[in-house]
């Protein structure tokens, strides 16, 4: 699992140059995985990726845990404190999410990428968020 994260890291990375913004990774471990520079403002961006997914009454959905350890040994979910967006990758179907971490504070999320009326759907491919 530890490298289909790593993959989606990386895949981030090369989808935030497509985008004209300039990635690059820190050296010590933080609550993030990612820095984007857009040449006026840094984000702190924690990249999550999903291959569950089933058929659930309402279609197709995937989820993924977004928690950070709160150094008790319990978890917490990710705040602005930790990072400034979530990055959610698809990796079935290569779909991204990107959600400001103000706007979240559940650990577990759920996604249906083929409906246009889900909650997350504002956040799809949203990469001009970093911008």
């Amino acid at each position: 699992m530890k490298q289909i994260g790593e993959r989606s890291e990386l895949a981030f990375a090369a989808k935030a140059i497509e985008h004209e913004l300039i990635p690059s990774f820190p050296f010590i471990p933080v609550a993030y995985d990612v820095i984007v520079d857009n040449g006026m403002q840094r984000y702190r961006v924690q990249v999550k990726s999903t291959t569950n997914f089933d058929e659930a009454k309402h279609g197709k959905r995937w989820a993924v845990t977004c928690k950070v350890s709160d150094g008790r040994g319990g978890a917490r979910p990710y705040n602005s404190y930790d990072c400034d967006f979530l990055a959610i990758h698809v990796v079935e179907i290569n779909v991204w999410y990107i959600i400001p971490t103000n706007q979240e504070s559940r650990m577990r999320l759920t996604f249906y990428p083929h409906k246009d009326d889900c909650w997350y759907h504002r956040y799809k491919e949203s990469w001009g968020l970093l911008k």
